[in-house]
């Protein structure tokens, strides 16, 4: 625009000529350009969330927290009945405080996706515990709102030349407890804040599948499969869930945490487990043959004898299913797994 024909003036009156000043002072100034209809756009807007407060826009908000916040719960409780290694957070054992969800199919609207759950004591209600807030900074949530997941990651594929590698398992899976099972930091090359799951394949053979935090390299990869069969997530997605499964951030109470829980391997020799089930159906409690006619005859010696108390006897005595419906325990986490596809 030239200086020597128009004038600078406030928004109100963006341009007006020295010409239509003068001969007709009384005309309006011409209203146009995209600059001043955004201004003049914003400021309509103002106006309507002072005075009626945007109604529309509130209902359709609230609309959208209501959809969002039971988004997580819903999508995983609608997956109930759609495989037999998969259990909804509705019909997980009560005595688990944490459940990780993870979707390791490679296609659909949901792959690649992982669940933090978390109940606030044993038998409570689920609710999401987990998100990224960086993965969702550009998803508008209202205050107090969860998303529909917590995170991208990466499960497992198949590498030439490696066989070990593979699609990340799917089942149910407790974690493993043992000390030598989990660890804080770097625990082998491109591992950090590493959680391994609880299973041995049929050969006695510790599984090396495991939620761990993967170098930032990788983190343009997450989404989709690439890992050698561990659930791969960002450093510190890794490092919260860590902490909160060990109770380093002091918000679960140990009991909350650790504490007896159903297991899902029938034996132990040594450091190897035989006989898992990755439905999440544990073993119930088997007593020898032997114990089991006496108590079903109820003679006097053993008549107070439980078939709980029988749990020590020798490992290779014929067993037979225990009477009164309990299942096999472990002290351990009470924190629970279900890798599954769709």
């Amino acid at each position: 625009m030239r200086s020597g024909n128009a004038l600078r003036q406030t928004p109100g009156c963006l341009l007006r000529t020295r010409t239509n000043a003068r001969t007709n002072p009384s005309r309006p100034c011409r209203l146009g350009g995209t600059m001043l209809r955004a201004w003049v756009l914003r400021v309509i807007c103002a106006v309507l969330v002072t005075v009626v407060g945007c109604a529309g826009v509130q209902a359709k908000d609230a609309r959208s927290k209501q959809v969002l916040t039971k988004a997580a719960l819903a999508y995983l409780e609608s997956l109930k009945g759609s495989d037999e290694r998969y259990k909804a957070p509705s019909e997980l054992d009560p005595r688990y405080t944490i459940a990780l969800y993870v979707n390791a199919a490679t296609r659909g609207p949901w792959r690649q996706r992982m669940w933090v759950l978390q109940r606030d004591g044993i038998g409570g209600e689920w609710r999401l515990a987990f998100w990224d807030k960086k993965h969702w900074r550009k998803t508008k949530l209202a205050e107090g709102e969860a998303p529909p997941y917590s995170w991208p990651v990466s499960t497992g594929r198949y590498y030439r030349g490696d066989r070990f590698s593979g699609p990340t398992p799917t089942g149910v899976f407790a974690l493993d407890e043992r000390k030598w099972r989990y660890g804080r930091g770097y625990t082998a090359p491109g591992m950090v804040h590493t959680m391994y799951i609880d299973f041995h394949y049929s050969s006695g053979r510790r599984s090396g599948v495991a939620f761990h935090g993967t170098t930032t390299w990788r983190y343009r990869r997450l989404g989709r499969a690439d890992s050698h069969g561990c659930i791969r997530m960002k450093k510190k997605n890794a490092l919260a869930m860590y902490n909160r499964i060990t109770g380093r951030d002091g918000v679960l109470d140990k009991d909350d945490r650790w504490g007896e829980v159903p297991r899902y391997w029938k034996e132990q020799r040594r450091n190897k487990r035989w006989g898992y089930t990755r439905d999440g159906t544990p073993h119930p409690v088997e007593a020898p043959v032997e114990v089991a006619e006496l108590l079903a005859e109820d003679k006097p010696p053993l008549a107070g004898l439980t078939t709980a108390a029988a749990v020590d006897a020798p490992p290779n005595g014929i067993a037979q299913p225990s009477s009164n419906g309990s299942v096999l325990t472990k002290a351990g986490f009470r924190t629970i797994a279900v890798i599954f596809k769709d």
